[in-house]
């Protein structure tokens, strides 16, 4: 069994790194071909002659393997449907979002209460034509009303340097109507030190944003996921299974010292999966 499971695991890394030599390293196929064909090959040999241990202990580092790779297809499957249907659903950017405050939209002005808030965002929103959050949408959807000073922070991990210089940090735009948008790097090395409320802080003796940190509160969207009544038998089991692992999946925000937070609230986006696909439904406010 053991034999068995060295060899296999050796096949596929050599499979793997056939993979990462194409598309990572762009070697040409004949280079990639020439120099692992001969190793995979090679372990081959090794695997086949282990193979008849699979029904003596063998078997089991493979079932383990399996459960693996079921885990992180499952994961990905469902992860990669609401992204898209999520992106569908944040199809408006920036500039709609000032035209809205100016009520040049149609529909006139948004209602504003006063509120400070702070939108987490995946991606970096540095023009005005790149789209908003997921979270502010449906805010809006929810409760009909815009925050009269919005934040989007979006917090940049670099994985190739260890710590970025003093001063390169953070960097702020303001958009104008009390919408600005906050892009904070650090290196990898220090993703212990990243603290919101503190980044806030520091931002605020800065003079580079107007609210103090005790006062922003934050809004976290959070996908529910509903089964669609066209989907077959398998794709339920699948999809409760991913579901399962959401569950069990740490929320973003808890690596950003927002665990407990009493400012953080949380607006539920419901995902409805389909045979085919998956969209957010929510009402068509705006």
């Amino acid at each position: 069994a053991y034999g068995f499971a060295v060899a296999s695991l050796m096949f596929f890394t050599c499979l793997s790194l056939t993979q990462v030599a194409l598309q990572e390293w762009r070697w040409s196929r004949w280079k990639t071909t020439m120099v692992f064909a001969p190793f995979t090959l090679l372990i081959l040999v090794f695997v086949i002659a282990n193979a008849v241990k699979f029904l003596h202990g063998g078997y089991f580092p493979f079932a383990i393997a399996l459960a693996a790779l079921l885990v992180m297809t499952t994961w990905r499957w469902g992860v990669e449907r609401v992204a898209v249907a999520v992106g569908h659903f944040c199809s408006k950017d920036v500039l709609w979002l000032l035209h809205l405050r100016e009520g040049r939209e149609e529909g006139g002005r948004f209602a504003a209460i006063d509120r400070s808030i702070v939108f987490l965002t995946s991606h970096r929103i540095y023009r005005k034509s790149d789209g908003v959050p997921s979270a502010l949408r449906a805010f809006m959807k929810r409760y009909g009303a815009l925050p009269s000073r919005i934040l989007f922070l979006h917090i940049h991990i670099d994985a190739d340097r260890p710590r970025i210089r003093e001063g390169e940090h953070f960097e702020v735009r303001h958009f104008g109507h009390d919408v600005r948008t906050v892009i904070a790097r650090y290196g990898y090395r220090e993703v212990q030190d990243v603290r919101v409320r503190y980044i806030l802080a520091l931002l605020y003796e800065a003079g580079r944003i107007s609210v103090p940190s005790e006062e922003w509160e934050f809004e976290i969207s959070e996908e529910e996921i509903i089964t669609g009544v066209d989907m077959l038998w398998y794709q339920r089991i699948r999809l409760a299974f991913f579901r399962m692992l959401r569950t069990r999946s740490t929320p973003a925000h808890h690596f950003f010292g927002l665990l407990g937070d009493p400012g953080v609230s949380r607006t539920l986006i419901p995902v409805r999966f389909s045979r085919r696909s998956a969209e957010v439904c929510m009402p068509d406010v705006v």
